[in-house]
């Protein structure tokens, strides 16, 4: 996964969740998976975007 490529660089864990183990988050995100968030807020949905990534991070650290 391309998020892996960019902790060095930014300095984040990931956390995998199972949304299949949560009814709550399955109703939510269901059809949209795979979904990143990022202090609470979703970054995208679906595929890996670099560009919001970067944008997020820049966003947060500056």
């Amino acid at each position: 996964m391309h998020l892996h490529q960019h902790q060095a660089e930014f300095n984040y864990q990931l956390e995998w969740v199972d949304i299949d183990k949560d009814p709550e988050l399955k109703q939510r995100y269901n059809v949209d998976i795979p979904v990143v968030r990022y202090q609470g807020e979703v970054i995208f949905y679906h595929f890996f975007d670099e560009e919001q990534l970067r944008i997020s991070f820049a966003h947060d650290h500056s």
